[in-house]
């Protein structure tokens, strides 16, 4: 949802409608009004939803009355990415640099004003279920405002995750809602246990390895010797326990390597920008060393070779016409 296309003056009321509508009601004021320029992207994740958030300055704030009028009773964890953003809730503050999280409860009146000068500023935000956090409630109660830094370890794997999440939702199937959701409020709590020295559940960490897991296995795929004994030398655990956290998810971890690897190729087969790369270079860029093999291994996943799959990708209505092979 952006104003870009939208008359001046029609700007900053669709944008107060649209945060009354995907967030909360608040009340929104601006020196940039007469002619605002913001974007919100936003996924549903199963009970919650990741957002990203680019706006000019603005100031919010959610009153008792707005409580009354309407409350999801929810947690939000805000990530400032650009810029400045001053947030005070119960008589607590917290002046958030571009890099650090808090949480805010939207059963609370709440104030927030961002400062990006003349430009735009973004961040990302995770609202959820205030009983969804897997933490104890009055250790949750004593998080509000308090700030944290996602510039390295688990609250940057976080940044990074919702952001992929936001930006490419295409990526997954909707059936993948729930478990994308579990996942982000573990990483959440992981992160939040790691920076108090509190105990999480078992389960919670358990995902929270298996995200970090993904995501190296996303950084290295085009590493050939990306084997589960690298993998889980990498993440100091046995590569038998490796193989069972995939086994718990249906999965194998050659499997998932494959189809990742799988996945990378055929969007670059369909990029009219990669349309000079020979069809081995791009299989060598994610990781398969045998051309053939992985031509065997792209046909059996999306039923054409390789070859055939990037001839119709150029073909908008051939492309159409085939969607059921061109998954």
């Amino acid at each position: 949802m952006s104003t870009r296309n939208l008359p001046a003056a029609d700007r900053f009321p669709f944008w107060v409608d649209t945060i009354h509508q995907t967030m909360a009601p608040y009340e929104l004021r601006s020196e940039h009004a007469s002619a605002f320029h913001a974007e919100l992207r936003a996924v549903q994740i199963g009970a919650a939803q990741a957002s990203m958030v680019t706006q000019q300055s603005v100031q919010s704030n959610r009153t008792a009355r707005l409580i009354r009028q309407s409350d999801p009773e929810h947690y939000h964890c805000g990530i400032n990415l650009c810029g400045h953003v001053q947030m005070t809730q119960d008589r607590r503050s917290a002046a958030l640099r571009p890099g650090d999280l808090t949480l805010f409860d939207t059963s609370r009146p709440f104030r927030c004003t961002t400062h990006y000068g003349d430009g735009l500023g973004f961040g990302l935000l995770l609202a959820f279920p205030r009983g969804l956090l897997p933490l104890p409630d009055n250790k949750v109660k004593d998080l509000i405002m308090a700030r944290f830094s996602v510039r390295s370890g688990i609250g940057r794997l976080l940044t990074t995750y919702l952001s992929q999440l936001i930006t490419n939702p295409g990526q997954y199937r909707p059936g993948d809602a729930t478990r994308l959701g579990s996942i982000s409020l573990d990483l959440l709590a992981a992160m939040l246990a790691h920076e108090l020295d509190m105990t999480v559940p078992a389960e919670t960490r358990r995902q929270a390895l298996l995200a970090r897991i993904h995501a190296f296995i996303d950084q290295h795929l085009g590493d050939p010797s990306l084997t589960p004994q690298a993998i889980a030398a990498a993440h100091h655990v046995s590569t038998r326990y490796l193989h069972k956290l995939f086994h718990d998810q249906g999965r194998t971890v050659a499997g998932w390597v494959r189809q990742r690897r799988l996945d990378r190729a055929r969007r670059d087969l369909a990029d009219p920008q990669a349309a000079s790369t020979p069809i081995h270079g791009i299989a060598a860029r994610w990781g398969f060393a045998d051309a053939a093999h992985f031509s065997r291994a792209f046909r059996a996943a999306y039923g054409l070779p390789p070859r055939d799959y990037r001839r119709l990708a150029g073909q908008p209505e051939a492309v159409r016409g085939s969607s059921s092979t061109l998954r």
